[in-house]
């Protein structure tokens, strides 16, 4: 097979350039998850896969389905005080889905662009029943250097993503080791299943084969 069908994985992402934050994370792990950028539409469904099977995802949309899940991070009014007072003109609204093509629509969005570094993910586990949107704020932080702490603090959180430098491939955190791992198994399975290769590369391959 060929790299434009094959999903690439990094697991000792080294600075700098990446523009995710300190490598290796203050809190838990990462691995860089890349792909041909003319192939991100398929890659999009190989995550979106991956991570419906496992729980919910939780991410910023300007398109917000008709799901019964997607909820504006600035609900009640003493969050709309604090918005105001922070000069905040606007609200990021958090999508709940399972739903693959729902989930996939987040590296397509022009309102939170993959491209641009707006964008982030997070998958919640499956058993969780009292799902609320990030606290007003955290998508900022989610988005900052500090995004890994931001994550951790998220109830139910397995896993979080968000797109690396020009969104070329994406940074994929878990809270341990051990959940990483269950994470990369379940893109593998996920890579599979749609007919694509997967390989586990150092950063220097990894860079040739996603960049070159």
């Amino acid at each position: 097979m060929t790299t434009t069908d094959t999903l690439l994985i990094c697991r000792t992402p080294r600075p700098p350039g990446w523009g995710v934050g300190p490598l290796p994370p203050r809190v838990g792990t990462l691995a860089l998850v890349g792909w041909p950028a003319e192939t991100l539409e398929r890659a999009s469904i190989i995550v979106a896969h991956a991570w419906r099977q496992q729980g919910t995802v939780c991410f910023t949309t300007s398109r917000p389905t008709d799901e019964p899940s997607a909820r504006s991070a600035s609900s009640g009014l003493l969050s709309r005080l604090r918005a105001i007072r922070q000069n905040m003109l606007t609200f990021p609204v958090w999508q709940f889905s399972r739903r693959v093509e729902t989930i996939a629509g987040l590296f397509d969005d022009a309102g939170y662009s993959w491209w641009l570094q707006s964008q982030v993910a997070l998958l919640l586990h499956a058993d969780a029943t009292d799902l609320i949107p990030p606290k007003l704020g955290a998508w900022s932080e989610l988005l900052s250097d500090a995004w890994t702490e931001t994550a951790a603090q998220v109830p139910h959180v397995l896993a979080a993503l968000r797109p690396t430098v020009d969104g070329d491939c994406a940074a994929l955190w878990a809270p341990s080791e051990a959940g990483l791992a269950v994470q990369l198994d379940a893109l593998k399975t996920a890579a599979a299943q749609q007919g694509w290769a997967y390989e586990e590369l150092d950063q220097d391959s990894f860079v040739a084969k996603v960049f070159g």
